[in-house]
């Protein structure tokens, strides 16, 4: 491949990263297809596929450009409390993020990766980085060692994407009293308490 290809096969791979993010703000994995995408960009569907293998990784990378966003935004809240994020300030971070890229965002709950497909590891090391981010902050609020809390962590974070989800907020919105940000407040206090209680006990 010659460099002049190599610029234009980037550049395209960025084009059609950027058109399928703007498609999923828009009506989220519904109307996100390859045949849009290639709309957008102005070229055919089949070109897609010279790029990415196949829809999944596209949007794989849509959800990974997400989660690095988010750590951005993570770092400069932890660099602005001179380096230590609580966990209520992670969440804080998270909700927000969630907020302004809700449609987006729902990515994470209605797209499956096909059964026996293993997540890239470019997609595993951004997600990883965004996690131990709140690993240290569950770690400092309990008073223990990390890796005591990784476990912790992730289901934290799996709560938090279910709570966040637009779906389940949407169809569970008849039966909630409190606003969204109070129910995660909720959610969070309880867990904290829940893992000191535990701590305590052991």
């Amino acid at each position: 491949m010659t460099r002049r290809t190599e610029h234009v096969t980037v550049d395209l791979a960025e084009r059609i990263r950027r058109s399928a993010r703007e498609i999923a703000s828009e009506s989220g994995i519904v109307g996100l297809s390859a045949r849009e995408i290639a709309r957008r960009v102005g070229y055919s569907a089949g070109t897609l596929y010279n790029v990415f293998r196949n829809i999944d990784e596209i949007i794989l990378h849509v959800e990974a450009d997400m989660l690095a966003e988010l750590l951005q935004e993570l770092d400069i809240e932890r660099d602005s409390r001179s380096g230590s994020l609580d966990v209520r300030g992670f969440v804080g971070v998270y909700s927000s993020y969630v907020r302004r890229n809700e449609l987006a965002w729902s990515l994470f709950v209605d797209h499956a990766v096909p059964a026996g497909e293993p997540l890239p590891e470019w997609y595993k090391a951004v997600l990883q980085d965004v996690l131990e981010h709140l690993t240290q902050a569950l770690a400092r609020e309990i008073d223990v060692e990390q890796k005591s809390v990784r476990n912790s962590a992730l289901l934290l974070w799996t709560a938090l994407q279910g709570i966040n989800s637009s779906n389940v907020a949407a169809k569970f919105s008849c039966l909630r009293q409190e606003t969204l940000d109070e129910q995660t407040s909720e959610l969070v206090e309880t867990f904290v308490v829940g893992l000191r209680q535990r701590r305590a006990k052991s």
